[in-house]
């Protein structure tokens, strides 16, 4: 009788290395499956506000990626309005390992953090912006980026200050 609840304990035991192994593929590595496309939301950016103020903003990707992204100036809401692109989500590329360089246009000011956490690959941000500072705080935008690895490439020397101001260690060039 020991051996077979043995025998059972270790079936279970294995089942449940399967599920765990499933979910953790499933939340983690699955990522890149299917045609890629960015999601976008028409939310108040700062939920926490009372003003309803609501912005068009990046909340996340789906499918795999491209090497090289251009986050578009306008894009459709829930409704099919089209509607300028103010804003990107906390983590909303985080993860992306086929991502290499990304265009983020001058529209973009809000920037919530970790937002590229985890893309590895990734070389080169262009900020099309001058606006920054006005709205945005890089404090942990770029977190979790290898600044050793990546370069910005920004419009203006107050972004650029900006920028430096948080991540000291970054490589900024000046278009």
């Amino acid at each position: 009788m020991k051996n077979f609840f043995a025998f059972i304990g270790a079936i279970v035991f294995i089942a449940a290395l399967v599920f765990v192994g499933i979910y953790l593929y499933n939340k983690y590595v699955k990522t890149d499956a299917g045609e890629f496309e960015i999601v976008y939301a028409y939310e108040k950016m700062v939920e926490s506000s009372s003003i309803d103020n609501k912005q068009m903003y990046v909340k996340k990707y789906n499918g795999k990626s491209p090497e090289n992204i251009v986050i578009p100036e306008k894009a459709k809401d829930q409704n099919g309005t089209e509607r300028m692109v103010t804003g990107i989500r906390a983590r909303a590329f985080a993860n992306n390992k086929n991502l290499k360089t990304i265009e983020i246009p001058s529209g973009i000011v809000y920037f919530e953090g970790y937002i590229f956490k985890g893309c590895d690959n990734l070389e080169t941000i262009i900020l099309k912006t001058d606006d920054v500072i006005k709205h945005s705080s890089f404090d942990t935008a770029f977190e979790g980026v290898d600044l050793a690895k990546v370069t910005f490439i920004v419009e203006s020397e107050d972004v650029k200050e900006t920028l430096l101001r948080n991540y000291p260690q970054a490589n900024i060039q000046i278009r």
